[in-house]
């Protein structure tokens, strides 16, 4: 990328800033990544206006950083500036606005907001389903979300069914030895250890490690 050539304000400059920045926040390097996203996001701002998807996606990505950078205030406003942006662009059930709403959802429940957590729960796992169908991993997603909320309020029935739910979507779209698998079987087991159900958890959580050790190898081959 050559600003000199392309000119500060080029939609390629922003894009090689935004990847860049997402680089440097794997890299956990957060405080280097944050300038250079709030100029990718000024630059499209300037060149699309501020109701723009590829706004509201950058918009969603700095909430995903300052989540990182335990701001949550800051990551609860922009993600909801991002829904906003996408309902206006594409209209109330996109999956995008269903990305954003799982992500609120669960920040919510991170701050101890569980009853606000819900309804955005529910309405994230409907959008997807009417869109991708019942059988896709995003859908799976929805599920375990909605389980983890339900085990957070005592709700472990409720909680069960869905986590059965999102772990045979997972497995069927996946694989079984999928991260996801493994996200889920950990979640899972928690509810196991709320309800005193010791032994259960712990086959789950010895399913869970074993996945996690079979991906750690691999990326050592």
């Amino acid at each position: 990328m050559d600003r000199r050539l392309l000119g500060d304000d080029h939609p390629h400059v922003a894009v090689a800033l935004n990847n860049r920045a997402r680089l440097l926040q794997i890299m956990g390097d957060h405080d280097t990544a944050e300038p250079l996203l709030r100029e990718a996001l000024a630059i499209f701002q300037r060149l699309d206006g501020d109701d723009h998807p590829t706004v509201a996606t950058l918009l969603y990505n700095l909430a995903n950083l300052h989540l990182e950078q335990g701001r949550d205030d800051d990551a609860e406003l922009l993600f909801e500036r991002a829904i906003e942006t996408w309902e206006k662009v594409y209209g109330e059930d996109h999956v995008n606005v269903a990305k954003g709403l799982a992500s609120l959802a669960s920040l919510h429940v991170k701050q101890g907001r569980l009853s606000a957590s819900e309804p955005m729960n529910l309405r994230a796992l409907r959008i997807r389903e009417a869109a991708l169908g019942p059988d896709h991993p995003s859908v799976a997603e929805s599920l375990r979300n909605l389980a983890r909320l339900y085990t957070a309020q005592g709700r472990f029935d409720e909680a069960e069914a869905l986590f059965v739910r999102s772990l045979a979507v997972f497995e069927d779209a996946l694989g079984p030895k999928n991260p996801n698998v493994a996200s889920t079987l950990e979640a899972y087991a928690e509810l196991f250890r709320a309800t005193g159900r010791t032994q259960e958890a712990a086959a789950l959580a010895a399913r869970a490690d074993a996945i996690r050790m079979r991906g750690a190898q691999g990326a050592e081959e």
